[in-house]
């Protein structure tokens, strides 16, 4: 009868502890459900990251689980883990699709860059010029290899100083912009930069550049083209956290 009790005591407490994880979790964050069918949590106080949820290890799980420790000094066990992640599904599940962008994304007329620092902040890309930012009206999601962006400062360089670290005809130039501007611009065709010459000549370390400009990463900066369309897919969602294990494991 006294262990009984002491298990019921138990279970009561352990169900207390869930229904405290949950209240947090409404508390400081939002589950939303890509276009892409995945699964994210956002956090309040960074409206505009998306943390994906796959399951009881996703990152947004352990990112609240981290929160409840610093605001009760308790750690979070695996049912409690399991129950959040059951919950931030089916609360995910029930939200409306809503388009979550890698590093770039593009709304009413302007372009906003994810910055890759730890503040979250943002670029934004307009008529008026360019800024940073701490807020938009997207969602950007991050992967394992982001890096941030060089400083952000006025230049008075001529664009066809890029020729220095590029190698490209003089009049490939305004293409190979066009193309990398093009880049950062979401729900439109996908420039495909091509370069051709004999070996030597730098064309991966070109590559490579324009990657960074585009994307700087801290790692992986790029490969071979594939001719599996499957592994074609994965490289090009190699920014996404969910692709990136897969994508070192094969290699």
């Amino acid at each position: 009868m006294l262990n009984e009790q002491i298990e019921e005591q138990s279970s009561s407490s352990k169900k207390s502890k869930n229904q405290k994880l949950i209240d947090l979790a409404n508390e400081i964050s939002t589950p939303i459900r890509g276009t892409d069918g995945r699964n994210y949590v956002v956090l309040n106080q960074t409206p505009h990251i998306a943390i994906p949820h796959s399951g009881n290890n996703s990152k947004a799980v352990l990112t609240i689980c981290n929160q409840f420790h610093i605001a009760t000094n308790d750690w979070v066990g695996t049912n409690g883990m399991n129950h959040l992640a059951s919950y931030l599904t089916a609360q995910c599940g029930l939200s409306e699709p809503v388009e979550v962008h890698i590093r770039a994304g593009f709304s009413a007329g302007t372009i906003y860059l994810d910055n890759g620092t730890p503040h979250a902040e943002l670029i934004q890309i307009n008529g008026t010029g360019v800024k940073l930012v701490n807020e938009c009206p997207i969602y950007f999601t991050r992967g394992a290899v982001i890096s941030p962006f060089p400083e952000l400062s006025q230049s008075t360089i001529d664009l066809r100083e890029i020729r220095r670290f590029i190698r490209v005809d003089e009049g490939a130039l305004p293409a190979l912009i066009g193309c990398i501007i093009g880049m950062w611009m979401s729900n439109i065709p996908q420039p495909i930069v091509f370069l051709h010459g004999s070996a030597g000549s730098g064309k991966t370390t070109s590559l490579r550049f324009i990657l960074d400009l585009v994307d700087p990463t801290t790692k992986m900066p790029g490969g071979a083209l594939t001719e599996n369309v499957r592994d074609l897919k994965s490289l090009a969602a190699l920014r996404s956290e969910e692709h990136t294990s897969e994508l070192q494991s094969r290699q």
